[in-house]
């Protein structure tokens, strides 16, 4: 993800999803993926990039400990988040190192959707470079990453993990964006894969419940993942939302609902067929 770029000037881009895989990785050991009650209004960008930042210190990327080249989302320009993030450019810069950058992209506006095939239009950007983007790697990102685009065109929160070159130039520190990938979260922050999936995050916060999103990394598609688990109980109770209706859904989805009742009994799990719900 990061390291040095050799006599080319590059090198070899991780592909989205394991980028992805990076992003969940991090936000598990932020424990970002966890809600109690008593989180309520306590959690914001500058504990988020805290967080973050402690969590990078535990892994390693490219022979070097993650933080060393993390820039997170800052919400003050003055503040130590920012002048972090600006002391880890400046040595990439000067070290030709890659960085990797997670903040949330900008609410969508007319301007932001036009000008984002050429630079990446995120909050929390104190101490961050302007992210230079191409047409070429919005389209990808849009493929790739179809619901969170258009989640991000609905005015909800996406976060954006992206592995970036920087450079100098006279206007001040630019990186060019290498790979991109995205990941829906609540107001909360916490990861949601689709619109079904947020309205049972919304619904679990306002009923005061304790909860996990499990975070896939980088597992398989074979392997059964509960959206939610309710961590309220005395014992985990997992949480499926089945969101089509289509037939190799439909046959994932039989599969599912065997694994549970095999492993959690008829009562011990809980699902809603949202796209039979009107």
């Amino acid at each position: 993800i990061a390291g040095h770029r050799g006599t080319t000037g590059k090198t070899r881009a991780q592909p989205a999803r394991r980028l992805l895989g990076l992003l969940h990785l991090l936000w598990n050991e932020a424990g970002l993926n966890v809600w109690w009650p008593a989180m309520e209004k306590k959690r914001n960008l500058g504990r988020i990039h805290w967080w973050l930042n402690s969590a990078a210190e535990h892994i390693i990327a490219g022979k070097v400990k993650l933080n060393s080249v993390l820039l997170a989302g800052a919400s003050s320009e003055t503040g130590a988040d920012a002048k972090r993030n600006i002391s880890r450019v400046k040595d990439a810069i000067e070290n030709q190192t890659r960085l990797v950058v997670i903040v949330p992209l900008a609410t969508c506006s007319t301007d932001r959707e036009k000008s984002i095939s050429s630079k990446l239009p995120i909050a929390g950007y104190h101490g961050i470079p302007l992210l230079e983007m191409t047409e070429a790697k919005w389209k990808a990102v849009e493929r790739q990453f179809p619901l969170a685009v258009a989640a991000w065109r609905q005015g909800h929160r996406v976060m954006a993990i992206a592995q970036v070159d920087p450079r100098k130039e006279k206007r001040g520190p630019v990186a060019e964006v290498v790979n991109l990938a995205l990941m829906q979260v609540t107001q909360n922050w916490i990861p949601v894969d689709s619109s079904y999936e947020q309205i049972i995050a919304h619904k679990l916060t306002a009923e005061h419940r304790g909860y996990v999103k499990p975070l896939r990394f980088d597992a398989g598609e074979d392997t059964v993942f509960p959206d939610f688990i309710l961590l309220d109980t005395g014992k985990d109770i997992p949480m499926e939302v089945f969101g089509r209706t289509d037939e190799a859904y439909e046959a994932r989805k039989a599969e599912k609902v065997e694994y549970y009742k095999e492993n959690f009994g008829s009562d011990g799990w809980w699902c809603w067929n949202a796209a039979a719900d009107t």
